[in-house]
């Protein structure tokens, strides 16, 4: 049986709709803590920032990416529904659950690409394309063997129907599902950028690991390192509450000063525990070769995202150390225009929306 497309980026790109269809595009980020939203509407000739907004997620109701109480999880979404006065929505997939890979296959037509990738599933996922939900996108071409280099995206069907169900069940239509590390690829990275570059994400308790080419992930790891990490070592380092701790981190009493570097020296521990895992990912990246022989494009740069990836001096650090440019993320490069709009979020808040930013900008949709 021929899996569906996770997103419908494919349709629009051959059926573009008219202007007078297309309605504001909405993206729902839903993770193990949080649920965040982000609307892109059009007005003044111009995108801008429709609804947004953070929406805790009680402890327990998602762990480790499972759903472990849907009805609590429906009781959230009913409210996060009323709030917003959502309907269509753009959704992501936690990556933990997804395979996320590169591969080449012999030049054929786009409209084939899709046949001849679900014969090679299989040979990537231990499940059969029955089980899965899949997508792609072409990110580069070899006419030395005459051949296409994809990134390829898998996600068990299972979770997208129990998920789909879910969101129905409040009055919500997921017009498409993107896993997030690839829709945090679309906001920060760009579709014409050749090279690779590697995407550091911040959460509170793991930090994801992400390789993008062009615009889309190539490659996903998980790491069980967090915020919470960085939180512990404030703690010890200043002797302070759990309280106190929270808002150092987040700016306010901050001791942190050019000569004393204080804060950075209070998580030195498990940043360089983080350097060294990212240097791994590096050299594996690096070695790593497709089935023609051929070696990836190399990593051109770090990018961090996630609000606790803006600790002091952390991205001066990791380039010295891996020696790779390293800057924080740019979240609206792909969706804003900064010289004709503000947007109403700050830098530092932007970086915790990135995978609702990619998943808005990803589809055009239809009414």
């Amino acid at each position: 049986m021929k899996g569906r497309n996770i997103t419908t980026r494919f349709f629009k790109d051959f059926f573009p709709p008219p202007q007078y269809l297309r309605f504001p595009s909405v993206g729902v980020d839903i993770s193990n803590q949080s649920l965040r939203i982000i609307e892109l509407v059009r007005r003044h000739g111009r995108t801008e920032i429709g609804k947004w907004g953070e929406h805790k997620i009680p402890a327990g109701i998602i762990y480790r990416d499972a759903i472990t109480d849907e009805s609590e999880l429906k009781t959230t979404l009913e409210e996060v529904k009323k709030k917003y006065n959502l309907k269509f929505i753009h959704v992501s997939l936690p990556e933990d659950k997804a395979y996320v890979f590169n591969t080449t296959i012999a030049r054929i037509p786009v409209k084939e690409i899709r046949g001849s990738l679900e014969l090679q599933l299989e040979e990537n996922v231990p499940l059969r394309p029955d089980e899965v939900e899949f997508d792609f996108t072409i990110i580069g071409e070899d006419t030395a063997h005459d051949s296409l280099r994809l990134g390829v995206a898998v996600f068990p069907k299972v979770f997208i129907d129990r998920l789909t169900a879910l969101l129905e069940s409040v009055g919500l239509t997921a017009l498409s599902y993107r896993v997030s590390a690839d829709a945090i690829a679309a906001a920060v990275t760009s579709k014409t950028d050749l090279s690779a570059n590697m995407i550091v994400n911040f959460g509170e308790e793991r930090t994801g690991i992400y390789i993008a080419i062009k615009g889309a992930a190539v490659f996903s790891s998980t790491l069980n390192f967090g915020a919470a990490a960085l939180l512990s070592g404030i703690q010890k380092h200043f002797g302070v509450t759990h309280e106190e701790a929270l808002k150092i981190r987040r700016g306010a009493n901050n001791p942190y000063n050019k000569s004393s570097m204080q804060l950075f020296y209070s998580v030195i521990n498990p940043i360089s525990a983080l350097k060294d895992e990212i240097n791994r990912i590096l050299l594996y990246w690096k070695t790593h070769k497709d089935k023609q022989g051929s070696i990836s494009a190399p990593v051109s740069s770090i990018i961090l995202c996630g609000s606790n990836s803006n600790m002091p001096a952390m991205d001066e650090y990791l380039s010295l150390s891996l020696k790779l440019p390293t800057h924080s993320a740019e979240v609206w490069k792909n969706a804003l225009d900064l010289d004709d709009y503000i947007p109403p979020i700050t830098h530092a808040q932007s970086l915790d929306y990135a995978a609702a930013v990619g998943l808005a900008l990803g589809e055009e949709t239809l009414l």
